[in-house]
This record gives structure tokens, C-alpha cells and sequence, in this order.
């Protein structure tokens, strides 16, 4: 065999197995990244059904069908009004032809005597 057709058979037999070698790895990383879907799948549908699971459960308590502001208003630990809001609220009792913005404004005069008095 001349040296040309032993150097061009060694050439494609090299090509060859670069191009083999890079279709095993295109295999590889694709399955590698079917593999991650699927388990990204399967993880969505776990966490799925287990929120539904809570869904359910909350559901089936009475507390849970009730509206979530009807909810806040039934707390049990309230936080106590601070004295300002408690005098705002004195005040505009006692003017009640004012509107509560008007009664915050004009509260403010009334509210550090009677803190200075006491």
C-alpha cells in the first residue's frame, strides 16, 4: 500500500473516532438531561399533590371557611390601642360632625395637656 493511502486511512480512522467519541458524549449529556427532567417532573407532581393534600385537610375544619378577614377579626391576643388612638377615637366620639382625618388633626392640641395633667 503507498504511504498517501496509509496516511488518509489513518486520517478517517482518527476522524472517526473523534466522531464517535463526541456522539457517545451528545448521548450522554442528553440523556443525563432527560434524566433531570423527569426528575424535575416527578418533583413538581410530589409538591403538587402535597399542597392539594393541605388544601384539603385545611378545608375540612370549620375555621378554614371562613373568610380570611373574618379570621384576623376573631384573634384571640389583640394588641391593646395605643393612648393616642384611644384619644382620637374619645375625641371624635365627642365630635362626631367631624370626620376621623379632622379629628386626628385637631386631637393633637387636646391630647398632650391632658398627658401633662395626669
Amino acid at each position: 500500500m503507498p504511504r498517501s493511502s496509509r496516511r488518509s486511512s489513518r486520517r478517517s480512522s482518527r476522524r472517526s473516532a473523534r466522531r464517535s467519541a463526541r456522539r457517545s458524549t451528545r448521548r450522554s449529556t442528553r440523556r443525563s438531561a432527560r434524566r433531570s427532567a423527569r426528575r424535575s417532573a416527578r418533583r413538581s407532581a410530589r409538591r403538587s399533590a402535597r399542597r392539594s393534600a393541605r388544601r384539603r385537610s385545611r378545608s375540612t375544619s370549620p375555621k378554614a371557611r371562613r373568610s380570611r378577614r373574618s379570621r384576623r377579626s376573631s384573634r384571640k391576643g389583640k394588641r391593646a390601642l395605643s393612648p393616642w388612638i384611644k384619644h382620637v377615637m374619645a375625641y371624635h366620639a365627642a365630635n362626631p360632625q367631624l370626620s376621623y382625618k379632622q379629628a386626628m388633626k385637631q386631637s393633637k392640641s387636646t391630647y398632650g395637656k391632658k398627658a401633662k395633667m395626669s
